[in-house]
């Protein structure tokens, strides 16, 4: 009898141990993707109709030639970064971020932009992720190329954290912006500055992604603890 006690123990362990390990790492979940980017492109006459008024606004108010008026936006976090992807679950009360694809048209649709970067942290980043941050910002961009007057440029980036325990050696949030988004001219990975940040990072995989599940067995808590 207590034989077979101590074998049903071992074997509930065993299961309890797996199931940790498969939450912890994401097994019952699935890959954050860049997601889809919809739609073509502003149509040529809004872009002029907005053209035109920067272009008064700014002689109305210059003391000397009327230069270009331009809105951007040289920070934007997707579900690639751990911070924005944690604020996005139903535990944090909102939707939070979005995919790399619904940037895209927030910004060519909603925001307005002429022009913004990705800058998800490079802390987070996998070759994976970076390719499909590649591809997606170049397919932005693709979709008014043809246009005279792109509706919006979107640039590729990320953003470098560095964390020192004085202010001597304490460097903070750096976004880095790259100016060409062709093939051959772009880096092949994010640089990060290793460190504290980065170290913190692998420290939440398997512990984070079980205790968050516990907290809101949700899919997307599930998708998140694959993401770490």
């Amino acid at each position: 009898m207590l034989k077979k006690l101590l074998i049903l123990v071992f074997a509930l362990v065993l299961l309890a141990g797996g199931a940790y390990v498969a939450v912890g790492k994401g097994w019952f979940a699935k890959d954050e993707t860049a997601g889809v980017i919809t739609g073509p492109a502003v149509p040529n006459e809004v872009i002029a109709e907005r053209t035109s008024i920067q272009a008064s606004s700014a002689a109305a108010i210059a003391t000397r030639p009327a230069k270009q008026i331009l809105f951007g936006d040289l920070h934007v976090h997707t579900t690639f970064s751990f911070d924005a992807f944690i604020g996005s679950l139903p535990m944090m009360q909102g939707e939070g971020a979005h995919p790399l694809g619904d940037a895209c048209d927030f910004a060519r649709y909603c925001s307005a932009l002429d022009f913004w970067s990705i800058n998800d942290h490079a802390e987070s980043s996998t070759p994976r992720r970076w390719s499909e941050t590649v591809d997606s910002i170049q397919q932005c961009n693709a979709v008014s190329e043809s246009s005279e007057h792109p509706d919006t440029v979107a640039f590729l980036g990320w953003e470098w954290t560095q964390v020192g325990a004085t202010p001597d050696t304490h460097f903070g949030h750096k976004n880095v912006i790259v100016k060409s988004i062709e093939d051959g001219e772009i880096p092949t990975r994010p640089i990060h500055s290793g460190g504290l940040a980065a170290m913190a990072l692998k420290g939440l995989p398997l512990s984070s992604g079980v205790g968050l599940v516990a907290l809101d067995p949700t899919e997307r808590t599930m998708d998140f603890a694959r993401f770490l």
